[in-house]
């Protein structure tokens, strides 16, 4: 089992901008990791607070077009949506 993480940014709040940067977000996890749907047990997506239009997970939406969305919704993997709210933290 491994983790991988990777950040994008969305050029406007928009659900279409959102799922577009989502999709090649993942695409290129998938290319640069060699990792099949199949190998997939989770997807978690976080966004931050300035993007309200859609969350990347919303109807597999970011990866719709994506053979690997489709093997992962059949195979029943969970697809989270998180928000990121402000941090606020005063850690020293």
């Amino acid at each position: 089992m491994r983790g991988l993480r990777g950040a994008t940014t969305a050029p406007a709040d928009d659900k279409e901008a959102i799922w577009h940067a989502a999709k090649v977000l993942m695409e290129e996890l998938l290319k640069k990791n060699d990792i099949s749907a199949e190998a997939i047990g989770a997807a978690i997506f976080s966004m931050t607070e300035d993007l309200t239009a859609a969350f990347p997970s919303t109807g597999c939406g970011a990866c719709r077009a994506l053979t690997w969305c489709r093997s992962l919704m059949h195979a029943s993997v969970p697809l989270r949506a998180a928000s990121q709210g402000a941090s606020g933290c005063s850690c020293s």
